[in-house]
């Protein structure tokens, strides 16, 4: 079965042909469908959607993407118009699980499971893997070099700590996942208290969080200096570093 089967939908493109060639492809999904911007605002604002898809140009898709990701809706972005790496850059910043081009819409379906077996969660090394070849030609082969945010966004995905399964962050409210496989998603629960125990420790404290009590929360005030930011990042290190033996 499908993992994309009786899931809610809402597609926003100011395309006629596009809407309806998503909806065909969704045919195992509810979809609702919006043309512009204030239908679109409303349907966000309204109801709960398991995954959103806007386009960017003619919809205000980025203003609606910071709509979607505040009502905690997986948001895709699917463009043609404005396929470049700044508007991917800015979809990764603003809170978009994943970022397709419209020539790749026969794909949709593989694409957009991939998003909910994720979870909520950014699927961008799903996408780089199937997608490289097809960004490095239509963006150059240097194109993660040019800029300075992709070439560290990449690696943070394949950071050293395989066991930070997740990060989450909605202003300086940041959750830190840990699991035992990247892949079953397996709750480390001892060892996020553990985590939380050396922090303390250290003079730092963290909270707890999720379903399974293996999120760790950072909640720093609002008046932190980028000197206090440092510490606190570098207890942290030490206390991965001393629980998970790197």
């Amino acid at each position: 079965m499908s993992p994309l089967k009786g899931k809610v939908v809402l597609i926003v493109d100011d395309e006629p042909d596009v809407l309806d060639t998503v909806e065909e492809e969704l045919d195992m999904c509810i979809v609702d469908k919006a043309a512009d911007y204030d239908t679109a605002l409303k349907y966000i604002q309204s109801f709960t959607y398991d995954v959103v898809i806007l386009d960017i140009m003619g919809v205000n898709g980025f203003e609606l993407l910071k709509k979607a990701v505040l009502r905690g809706f997986p948001t895709v972005m699917l463009t043609a118009h404005v396929l470049s790496p700044e508007s991917l850059k800015m979809s990764i910043k603003l809170g978009a699980v994943s970022f397709l081009p419209k020539e790749k819409m026969a794909d949709l379906r593989s694409f957009l499971a991939d998003v909910v077996l994720g979870e909520g969660k950014p699927v961008y090394q799903k996408l780089f893997d199937k997608l490289g070849e097809f960004f490095n030609k239509r963006f150059g082969l240097d194109w993660k070099e040019k800029d300075k945010f992709f070439k560290p966004f990449e690696e943070q995905l394949k950071k050293d700590y395989p066991e930070i399964g997740d990060i989450r962050q909605l202003g300086l409210h940041i959750g830190v996942e840990f699991v035992r496989d990247p892949n079953t998603k397996e709750p480390l629960i001892n060892e996020t208290i553990a985590i939380r125990k050396q922090g303390l420790e250290n003079g730092v404290i963290f909270g707890m969080a999720g379903a399974r009590k293996n999120v760790l929360k950072i909640k720093p005030p609002l008046i932190i200096n980028r000197k206090q930011a440092d510490e606190v990042l570098g207890i942290l290190e030490k206390s991965l570093n001393k629980v998970l033996g790197k």
